[in-house]
């Protein structure tokens, strides 16, 4: 399938995104709204995406309304994080609206204490850019469900100052 197992996830990533590559990935490419390499030890590895179906779910879904943040550790064995934006359709189900993926840092022991509130500001931001306006509308969400971790909270406080932020009742 074109995953080389034995190499580091940029290295894939780059493959897939280099439209001079054997392996490129059209669909991953046009999905990709911010993407940084890892260029050396101590540089983060970030991937964000979301195709255009995530978008128009987001403009439907979240836009004047709410989302979902959460992120999940421990994906691989490569200490990635990966963050999800999520909405909630008409039948009350999750829509996934972006996915936010980056590397631990080099020296992290452990990928669940290895990111900040810049990491994830600036993954919001990139996500809140990628939307833009429609309409003449700037895309603005009013409420946002996540846990009580205060760097993701400070994150959506900055990136969408207007919001109200509720703690999921699991984390409750």
């Amino acid at each position: 399938m074109g995953i080389q197992t034995r190499v580091a996830e940029q290295i894939n990533v780059d493959e897939w995104l280099d439209p001079s590559s054997p392996n490129y990935n059209k669909t991953l490419a046009d999905a990709v709204f911010h993407y940084k390499a890892r260029a050396d030890r101590n540089e983060r590895f970030e991937i964000c995406i979301a195709n255009q179906e995530m978008e128009d779910a987001a403009w439907k879904y979240a836009h004047h309304s709410q989302i979902i943040l959460d992120g999940t550790f421990g994906i691989s064995n490569r200490k990635l994080l990966l963050f999800i934006v999520m909405g909630v359709d008409e039948q009350n189900r999750g829509v996934p609206l972006a996915f936010f993926l980056f590397s631990a840092r080099a020296d992290a022991k452990q990928a669940s204490a290895s990111y900040d509130a810049a990491t994830i500001n600036r993954l919001l931001a990139a996500w809140k850019t990628k939307l833009g306006t429609r309409n003449g509308e700037a895309f603005n969400v009013y409420v946002v469900i996540t846990d009580t971790d205060l760097m993701e909270r400070n994150a959506l406080c900055e990136i969408l100052p207007e919001i109200w932020l509720l703690i999921c009742k699991f984390h409750l």
